[in-house]
């Protein structure tokens, strides 16, 4: 009994798992561009624009995959 009594908290202490904070990639936390705001402009200069928050867009949703696919793997 006294066998058990004394190997009952090294037992217990597998039970115990320590937890440690999970630190997100700072390049995957950078905010996504918003591209530039245009008052009066050319049809070439929209389509321009239209392009190129659409690229950001896109690299947005990289970056945010890129999140998903490291918080599977940290767990």
């Amino acid at each position: 009994m006294r066998l058990l009594i004394c190997a009952l908290p090294l037992l217990l202490t597998g039970c115990f798992a320590t937890v440690q904070p999970l630190s997100i990639p700072t390049e995957l936390m950078q905010p996504c561009l918003t591209g530039k705001r245009l008052g009066t402009a050319t049809n070439q200069e929209l389509t321009d624009t239209a392009a190129a928050l659409a690229a950001t867009l896109k690299q947005c949703n990289l970056d945010k995959a890129g999140l998903r696919e490291w918080a599977a793997k940290a767990q």
